[in-house]
Protein backbone atom coordinates (compact mmCIF):
# COMPACT_ATOMS: atom_id res chain seq x y z
CA UNK A 1 0.00 0.00 0.00
CA UNK A 2 1.50 3.19 -0.87
CA UNK A 3 0.88 5.94 1.77
CA UNK A 4 0.54 9.43 1.31
CA UNK A 5 4.03 10.20 1.20
CA UNK A 6 4.69 7.84 -1.96
CA UNK A 7 4.80 4.05 -2.86
CA UNK A 8 5.68 1.62 -0.18
CA UNK A 9 9.10 -0.38 0.08
CA UNK A 10 8.00 -3.48 -2.12
CA UNK A 11 6.41 -0.47 -4.72
CA UNK A 12 9.63 1.27 -5.06
CA UNK A 13 11.95 -2.09 -5.25
CA UNK A 14 9.85 -3.33 -7.90
CA UNK A 15 9.94 0.09 -9.95
CA UNK A 16 13.95 0.07 -9.22
CA UNK A 17 14.15 -3.34 -11.09
CA UNK A 18 11.82 -2.98 -13.89
CA UNK A 19 13.37 0.77 -14.12
CA UNK A 20 16.66 -1.18 -15.23
CA UNK A 21 15.29 -3.01 -18.15
CA UNK A 22 16.68 -1.15 -20.90
CA UNK A 23 14.01 0.77 -23.42
CA UNK A 24 11.37 -0.03 -21.51
CA UNK A 25 12.05 -0.64 -17.95
CA UNK A 26 10.71 3.03 -16.92
CA UNK A 27 7.33 2.31 -18.92
CA UNK A 28 6.76 -1.37 -17.19
CA UNK A 29 7.30 0.14 -13.79
CA UNK A 30 4.69 2.65 -14.54
CA UNK A 31 2.26 0.09 -15.86
CA UNK A 32 3.30 -2.19 -12.72
CA UNK A 33 2.37 0.69 -10.43
CA UNK A 34 -0.97 1.45 -12.25
CA UNK A 35 -2.00 -2.15 -11.90
CA UNK A 36 -0.85 -2.25 -8.13
CA UNK A 37 -3.19 1.24 -7.21
CA UNK A 38 -6.02 -0.55 -9.00
CA UNK A 39 -5.93 -3.98 -7.11
CA UNK A 40 -5.22 -1.86 -4.23
CA UNK A 41 -8.51 0.30 -4.86
CA UNK A 42 -10.59 -3.02 -5.42
CA UNK A 43 -9.84 -5.01 -2.64
CA UNK A 44 -10.96 -1.92 -0.37
CA UNK A 45 -14.21 -1.80 -2.10
CA UNK A 46 -14.62 -5.43 -1.74
CA UNK A 47 -13.72 -4.79 2.11
CA UNK A 48 -16.25 -2.05 2.10
CA UNK A 49 -19.17 -3.88 0.64
CA UNK A 50 -18.55 -6.88 2.72
CA UNK A 51 -18.24 -4.45 6.01
CA UNK A 52 -21.24 -2.49 4.66
CA UNK A 53 -23.39 -6.39 4.60
CA UNK A 54 -22.03 -7.44 7.70
CA UNK A 55 -23.45 -4.22 9.86
CA UNK A 56 -21.16 -5.08 12.79
CA UNK A 57 -17.55 -4.10 12.99
CA UNK A 58 -16.43 -6.22 15.75
CA UNK A 59 -18.00 -9.36 13.62
CA UNK A 60 -16.22 -8.23 10.34
CA UNK A 61 -13.05 -7.83 12.20
CA UNK A 62 -13.09 -10.99 14.03
CA UNK A 63 -13.85 -12.90 10.52
CA UNK A 64 -10.91 -11.05 8.79
CA UNK A 65 -8.98 -12.72 11.41
CA UNK A 66 -10.42 -16.17 11.57
CA UNK A 67 -9.49 -16.46 7.84
CA UNK A 68 -6.18 -17.68 7.26
CA UNK A 69 -6.50 -16.10 3.24
CA UNK A 70 -7.97 -12.80 4.90
CA UNK A 71 -6.33 -12.33 7.68
CA UNK A 72 -2.98 -10.25 6.13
Amino acid sequence: MADEGGPSIPQAVVRAVLSLVPGVGGALAELYLRAWDMDERRVQQIGGEARDVVMDDERFIERLQESERLGD
